[in-house]
């Protein structure tokens, strides 16, 4: 891997409409965007572009499955037919029952602005001549709740605008969805040449985190006039959107050859006063395109003085009060932040360079993970003061290992946490997916692993797939008996044999001791990928009441 950046030229206004045509317009009716993601595929037939299950009961339950279970878990499909994502939901009471829905509804046809044109077709012809025509999300890697209503989830991609799905039906009820509040600004940041296409204004990352409180958060790349960051916060309490100033870059972002701002899969992190920004090393793709090969082209962690730097925000008002830096790595996701005494901590994954990127690249080993040499992790560093004095005095942030490679599993990945204690307080336990040397060569994560923080020599307890299953990530439900300790409860991931092409599964395994409790048989059939991301609605009144809220993002 070069340590220069991939360089962008100057296309012409000819060659950057030819180039957003293939990108944007490929999107739109399922023509590839990027390189497809092949540790995730598996050999399911593709589904009906009209495939659609609503609230249909499970087809069997063999176990128990704890009766503080009872909310909805549902799990993100990108590119579950060429560039069409979906969605299912999986709904624990009063019924077991689930839903399959494709973002913005059935495909056969797709609409482009004023134009409707048949899947497949002459693409310049289907294109909408006026960028009053919105853009509209088609796919979805993450989900969040709607902090305004318990009816709806959004789903979420890498760009700034986000659909709206009925939280039981899965029908598209708003896409794009609009907000009440701050506008987000008018500068288009995707299309400096103002090409008379529909297209995303702004790139984001892949997730919209939500704080303890219920709060909402996103963050947008801003690459002109100078590389930045802009925050926004949709609140529960009010339902109304607050959009912070920007947050500029930091220097080493700055001096690159051609500015912009890093690439941050995880978006943010929270502690109850702090916002932190990961900023890894490695730059975002330029507009108008997001391309994972440029920005993993675009790692310079190599270089001498580069790091991941810290940014350290007050929540309140967005005000950068600090930077703090390490030595460079890669960081897919978040895990956890909290404060204790005058020290933040922040419980990430962390992989050794832009290696983490290949799955996406299909470069070198592509999707097999053991390759990645991946961590979790655990970055300590002072807390700044609120006064804003030491915003442009940069600190030191040092980080120790919560798990070690081999010993016996490599690069986990998909954490959770107890949910009352997320972005509150420290957490003995992390439970995620990992790989381990006996599936060195073997694509995607077949471990469910339980980490005791505070023993990180002991190896994890762990629950492994048969060959022909693969595990989506997990969620923690805690038990909700008051006092109770924080292992006492379940994890629920969905499940796929590859030999099944008619049904998709759920399994509950007990969080205590990584034994299977429980597996649902549903009457979904798997997409062409397992998925990777999450969300569940509703926890037990005592991880509410911990949690001042009912969502979390994994």
């Amino acid at each position: 891997m070069p340590e220069q950046l991939f360089k962008v030229g100057s296309p012409s206004l000819a060659s950057q409409y030819d180039h957003v045509m293939r990108l944007w317009i490929g999107l739109l009716i399922s023509v590839p965007l990027i390189s497809a993601h092949a540790p995730l595929h598996v050999s399911f037939p593709p589904l009906p572009c009209d495939y659609a299950v609503n609230q249909a009961q499970a087809l069997s339950v063999t176990g128990d499955v704890p009766p503080y279970i009872n909310g909805s878990l549902y799990h993100a499909l990108f590119y579950s037919v060429g560039k069409w994502g979906g969605m299912i939901s999986v709904n624990f009471a009063p019924t077991i029952t689930a839903s399959f829905g494709y973002i913005n509804g059935p495909h056969c046809h797709v609409f482009e602005g004023r134009n409707r044109v048949q899947a497949g077709s002459n693409l310049t012809k289907g294109v909408a001549k006026s960028v009053e025509d919105k853009f509209k999300l088609t796919d979805v890697v993450t989900i969040s709740s709607d902090p305004r209503s318990t009816k709806r989830v959004f789903s979420l991609s890498a760009v700034s605008e986000f659909a709206a799905l009925d939280s039981r039906t899965l029908l598209t009820v708003e896409d794009p969805v609009e907000l009440d509040g701050d506008s987000v600004g008018d500068d288009w940041q995707n299309n400096p040449e103002h090409l008379d296409i529909p297209m995303p204004r702004f790139f984001q990352p892949a997730h919209a985190p939500t704080d303890a409180n219920g709060d909402l958060y996103g963050l947008l790349y801003i690459f002109n006039p100078k590389p930045a960051y802009r925050i926004w916060r949709l609140a529960k309490s009010s339902g109304k959107r607050t959009v912070f100033a920007d947050v500029p870059s930091s220097q080493q972002f700055l001096d690159l050859a051609e500015p912009g701002p890093a690439y941050i899969h995880q978006c943010m992190l929270f502690t109850p006063r702090f916002i932190i920004i990961p900023e890894i090393p490695m730059r975002m793709s330029l507009p108008p395109t997001f391309d994972f090969k440029v920005i993993q082209d675009g790692w310079f962690g190599n270089k001498t003085g580069a790091g991941i730097n810290f940014i350290v925000l007050e929540k309140k008002s967005g005000k950068v009060l600090g930077n703090f830096k390490a030595p460079s790595a890669y960081s897919w996701h978040g895990i956890n932040a909290f404060e204790e005494g005058d020290q933040i901590f922040l419980d990430m994954t962390w992989q050794q360079n832009y290696t983490a990127l290949d799955g996406f690249t299909n470069r070198r080993h592509a999707g097999q993970w053991w390759y990645y040499r991946g961590k979790y992790a655990r970055y300590r560093m002072p807390s700044p003061s609120l006064d804003g004095s030491q915003a442009h005095i940069l600190g030191r942030a040092i980080m120790s290992p919560l798990t070690k490679i081999g010993q016996p599993f490599v690069s986990p990945d998909f954490a959770v946490v107890h949910p009352g204690m997320m972005w509150r307080k420290r957490t003995r336990y992390i439970w995620g997916l990992a790989t381990s040397d006996s599936y060195k060569d073997k694509p995607w994560l077949p471990h469910v692993i339980k980490v005791d923080t505070s023993r990180p020599d002991e190896t994890p307890k762990s629950y492994t797939a048969e060959d022909d299953v693969r595990l989506g990530a997990p969620v923690y439900v805690p038990g909700g008996e008051q006092g109770a300790a924080e292992d006492d409860g379940s994890l629920i991931m969905l499940k796929y044999n590859i030999s099944e092409p008619d049904h998709s599964y759920v399994v509950v395994l007990d969080a205590t001791t990584m034994i299977e409790r429980a597996t649902i048989k549903l009457p979904v059939k798997p997409a062409s990928n397992v998925g990777l991301h999450n969300h569940y609605s509703q926890y037990p009144s005592e991880a509410h009441e911990l949690s001042r809220g009912t969502d979390v993002y994994v």
